[in-house]
């Protein structure tokens, strides 16, 4: 027997014309206990360096020490 996992919105006409023609094929559908798996506070989910790096320029900018650009001038 093979597993085959399909993602789709159950709430779409093309979801909903899905799962109805899976209904009347021989095969077993199991709908997910859960949702995906959510990351805890414990997960670093990005390089040490790199928070460092922002943080850094985050305080630079506070201290006045950063460059303001209008909108409009973003692209002239």
């Amino acid at each position: 027997m093979t597993t085959i996992t399909l993602r789709f919105n159950e709430q779409t006409a093309e979801g909903k014309s899905l799962l109805e023609y899976l209904k009347t094929q021989p095969v077993e559908i199991i709908k997910p206990t859960t949702r995906r798996a959510i990351k805890t506070s414990d997960e670093k989910s990005y390089d040490p360096a790199f928070v460092k790096k922002i943080k850094d320029s985050q305080s630079q900018f506070k201290e006045g020490k950063g460059t303001k650009i209008k909108t409009e001038d973003l692209w002239k």
